[in-house]
């Protein structure tokens, strides 16, 4: 059978327990590399088409994404290979939002091309059309605090517990839904967010990821950030990291460094420079942003009503208001 596929290739990735999981739309996640899958008589042109130093990233073992579709086309390039492709980065995307402990700064590869399934099932990739290379996720600074991460660690779900469920949330077509300007903008700052090895652009770009669906209004702004902030992570995100920081003094102590950054201040390279203490204190607050961030993001995105509520931020407000937003992310 002809086919097209879209592969992506995290080398030196086994993020979580599993190695192999199937996913909607004929798409599998496995630990693999790419050479796994081509004739071994063809290597020498694979080399050549991707080379040397992709082929030795890509021929590396690693999590793999691979989506196909039968197809007439095999020889084309064209809008099935770029689905494809966008099939991928969905998955890619929906890592992102599952846990903390996978961003090791391992760059990737996304490729396409043609195939054929042989009767028993196996998969023979024939040639590469298109090739890009996305660098890595960098890790955060918490995961270097040894002690400190120790803790958070045990807060950390395993990935492949939630990626089916968010991959398939962030499929807005086939939810018959479209993703408002409010919440799709929110994702972007998110995503940004985690590219940023300095943490004075991190945080920030965290919590305007956060503020996206929280939504103050106006009014004693800082308030009501620490109050719907601490709602969704007690309700939803803290787990047992409860029993380990003080909340409220967190989200506080968040939103005024948040509002530093912004304006030109660098308080987490002084924290970090005061010593240890200062380092975990500067890493605690990375966390508690990275989780009210992915928190708030995922309660929005598994509740269509909420979505419904995000058409603009004036009705955002309003919704916060009459208690309507929280009673849709089952907040209340």
């Amino acid at each position: 059978m002809k086919v097209k596929y879209a592969l992506a290739i995290g080398a030196n990735i086994h993020d979580g327990r599993r190695k192999h999981i199937e996913l909607e739309h004929n798409t599998t996640c496995i630990v693999s590399s790419l050479n796994e899958f081509l004739d071994t008589s063809k290597v020498a042109h694979w080399k050549e088409w991707l080379g040397s130093i992709a082929w030795k990233r890509m021929t590396g073992r690693g999590r793999v994404y691979l989506a196909t579709k039968e197809t007439v086309r095999a020889e084309v390039l064209d809008d099935e290979n770029v689905r494809l492709l966008s099939r991928v980065n969905r998955i890619w995307i929906a890592r992102l939002f599952c846990s903390s402990f996978t961003f090791n700064g391992s760059s990737w590869d996304f490729i396409t091309g043609s195939g054929e399934i042989s009767h028993d099932g196996k998969l023979r990739l024939l040639d590469v059309r298109s090739h890009e290379h996305r660098n890595g996720v960098p890790n955060p600074f918490f995961v270097s605090r040894d002690k400190l991460w120790g803790v958070l660690f045990r807060n950390e779900p395993d990935i492949w517990d939630e990626l089916p469920e968010i991959d398939n949330l962030l499929d807005f077509d086939h939810r018959g839904i479209k993703c408002p300007q409010l919440l799709h903008f929110s994702i972007q700052a998110y995503l940004l967010a985690l590219e940023q090895p300095q943490l004075e652009f991190r945080v920030p770009l965290l919590v305007r990821a956060a503020e996206g669906v929280i939504a103050v209004s106006r009014r004693n702004v800082k308030t009501q950030f620490v109050q719907r902030a601490k709602l969704i992570l007690e309700t939803h995100g803290l787990g047992p990291l409860a029993d380990f920081i003080n909340l409220p003094s967190e989200l506080d102590r968040l939103y005024d460094v948040r509002s530093e950054c912004v304006h030109g201040k660098l308080p987490f390279s002084c924290e970090i420079d005061a010593g240890e203490g200062g380092a975990d204190n500067a890493a605690l607050l990375e966390y508690v942003a990275h989780l009210l961030a992915r928190t708030a993001l995922k309660l929005a995105l598994r509740s269509q009503g909420a979505i419904a509520m995000m058409t603009d931020r004036d009705a955002l407000e309003k919704s916060w208001a009459s208690d309507e937003f929280p009673k849709a992310l089952k907040l209340l």
